[in-house]
């Protein structure tokens, strides 16, 4: 996806060069009110949409500007930041809390639901205890299912 994305937003050669780095998702990130991302990042974004429009264009300009400029970033694990789309997370009763689905079954922190479909699929998600639940991951169908587990 990447790739495809820096081609649309700035050509094959770009996309040759920068396609391969980890995609940096703006739905979830931390940036310091005088960091120096925000102006490459409005700068390259306003470059972009003189050329194109497409979904991703504010999240390759934020790549483009942490790939392409050398700025500095941290990269931080897959549960700060969790996709069900790709993995669905399992769920820990003992502690009410959702986890990652293999070993160490790392907390999982922020629970990104990325399209219309996650927003409103319900997931059959293996609990730690043995046994499967059927939810949502909305805040509202999460939260019962913690208040359920502290009962």
């Amino acid at each position: 996806m990447a790739w495809k994305c820096y081609r649309e937003a700035f050509g094959w050669r770009v996309a040759d060069r920068l396609g391969r780095n980890p995609m940096v998702n703006c739905g979830v990130f931390a940036l310091h009110r005088d960091a120096p991302h925000w102006q490459a990042w409005a700068r390259i974004m306003t470059g972009v949409l003189q050329r194109t429009r497409f979904f991703y264009v504010e999240q390759i300009a934020l790549n483009y500007a942490i790939f392409a400029d050398n700025l500095p970033a941290n990269f931080l694990p897959a549960y700060c930041n969790w996709m069900p789309g790709d993995a669905a997370p399992r769920f820990d009763g003992k502690r009410g809390l959702f986890v990652e689905p293999y070993m160490p079954h790392e907390t999982i922190g922020i629970m990104h639901l990325a399209g219309t479909e996650q927003k409103e699929q319900i997931f059959a998600l293996t609990r730690l205890e043995g046994g499967t639940i059927t939810t949502g991951l909305r805040y509202r169908d999460t939260q019962a299912l913690r208040r359920a587990a502290a009962e």
